[in-house]
Formats: C-alpha cells, structure tokens, sequence
C-alpha cells in the first residue's frame, strides 16, 4: 500500500497450532448450528474454546444457541456489564472446559494462559473471601460486570496456611468495618483489595510481614490482604501449570472465528492468537 519494504521475522521457534482451512456455508443458519456443534464437541472433551464474533448482536445470538445446549459460557462484547470484567474473561479462556464467546478485538493485552491465569485468580478468591466484609453494598452489574461463569470449572484447592491467612484477615476487615465504623461502596472496597494485591506484587513477603508486626495495633488492612494474596497465589500457580498440562494434553486452546473481515490484518490477528499467545498449542 505505502510501497514500503518490508522484513518478515521468522518465529523463534516452529508452529504448534494448527491452523485449519476456511469453511464457507450456504445459510447463515447453518453456519451457526455448525459452530455451535463445534463448540460442544470440545465442550465434552474439556477443551477450552474461544469463539470470536464480529458484532454484539452475533455473539449473544450464538450464547443462546449454547444456552439451549446447557452449554456454560462467558459471553464478552461491547455491553458495559461484560466490559467491566473483561480482563478476567479473556485471562480464563484457557482453563479446562472454559467456554468464550468474544468480539474479535476484546481482550486485548490480556494473556491467555493454558490452565488459567494465576494472579487473576488468586485476585478473584480474594474478592470472594474478603468483599461481604468490606462492603455491604450490592454490585451493580450494568457497571462493576456479571459474575463469572465458573460451573464446570476445576475449583482451586486452597492450603491450609492460605485459609488461616484468609481468615484472620476476613476477621481484621470485619473489625475496621464494624468497630471504626467505616463503610465502603462496592468499587471502593474492589479499589482497596486491588491496591493491595498490588502491593503484594510490589513489597518482598518479609518486609509485607513486618509492616504486619509493626502496624498490629492499627490493624494493617492492605499489607494482610496482600499477605493472604501472596500464599493464595502459590496455590494457584500449582493449579493452573497442572491443569495447562492436562489441557495440552487433550490439544489445547480452540479458536473459532465465526466471520473474515473486511481487513484482513484482522482475520490475521484473531488466527495469531492460538499461535503467539503463551506458547499456546491448539487449533484455529
């Protein structure tokens, strides 16, 4: 186009996924039941499955479709309730018998890693351990996003040392809540586990169980909750390397693009995810 020259860089190691031929059909109704057959075809083997679709109305026509089959699935497009979420969608696409319904361009700079993403779930037992006692504020789908759809998925063995950690800090944030009588919003108690996961990240464990010791009196909030992350991060990591093992072992990641688009640098860059993408084996 720009009559410019051009270099292509060969990948540092060879493709593993497989990438299968376009298939073309005569009715737009028969192209959907067949990617909804397909999808339950890797459903039942366990598979993960990632469907991109080309507009909000496609894809929440092929969730029904899958709700019809009693399929589970976690239907991400442009609607605020799913955009809210959209990193722990995308991030979770790989787990065993994860289900992904996707406009093409969702998700963008989110890894997808075979067995899960560890930090995002880790983030995610967190929350559901800690939030009734931080806040007593229901969450407002249309803007903090629906739960996610986690039926069929493998749960996360949580070790003991985790759910002591857990525990005393459920306890510590029922205490500040009740006895200081702070009350937060929905968001704002998210904001404040969110802060401290990131703190996690960022504060080596010794100097987060010191902040602990010292601040004891004042009730250290963030640095317990960061603490309690860090062990239930361990576990996830353990959880997420076996099952990417199991899911390698059954073929890995299964991309479906319903539609090609106009550009096709798109179509490319919806193919490139079973390829580039952690190393994914799979098919597309």
């Amino acid at each position: 186009m720009f009559q410019t020259p051009v270099i292509e860089v060969p990948t540092n190691l060879s493709n593993i996924c497989k990438d299968l031929p376009i298939q073309a059909f005569v009715t737009a109704r028969g192209k959907w039941d067949y990617v909804r057959e397909e999808v339950e075809s890797m459903f039942r083997q366990g598979r993960p499955g990632l469907v991109g679709s080309t507009s909000v109305e496609n894809s929440e026509y092929l969730s029904a479709l899958l709700r019809e089959r009693k399929i589970p699935h976690n239907d991400l497009n442009a609607r605020p309730k799913y955009a809210a979420r959209e990193a722990e969608i995308v991030a979770q696409a790989g787990r065993k018998n994860a289900i992904t319904i996707s406009t093409n361009m969702a998700g963008r700079g989110t890894d997808i890693i075979l067995g899960g993403n560890p930090k995002m779930l880790a983030k995610e037992i967190i929350e559901d351990s800690l939030l009734s006692f931080l806040t007593q504020e229901a969450p407002d789908f249309e803007v903090d996003g629906e739960p996610i759809s986690q039926q069929v998925l493998s749960k996360i063995k949580v070790g003991p040392s985790s759910l002591a950690l857990l525990a005393k800090t459920a306890l510590m944030a029922k205490y500040v809540c009740k006895s200081e009588g702070k009350s937060w919003t929905y968001r704002k108690a998210r904001s404040i586990i969110s802060e401290s996961v990131e703190l996690g990240h960022s504060t080596e464990m010794q100097e987060l169980e010191k902040l602990v010791d010292e601040q004891s009196e004042m009730y250290p909030l963030g640095p317990s909750i960061a603490l309690a992350y860090l062990s239930v991060l361990e576990d996830c990591e353990k959880h997420c390397f076996n099952e990417g093992l199991e899911v390698k072992r059954l073929g890995g990641l299964h991309v479906i693009g319903t539609s090609l688009h106009e550009s096709r640098r798109i179509d490319n860059q919806c193919n490139m995810i079973g390829q580039i993408i952690w190393k994914l084996t799979g098919t597309s």
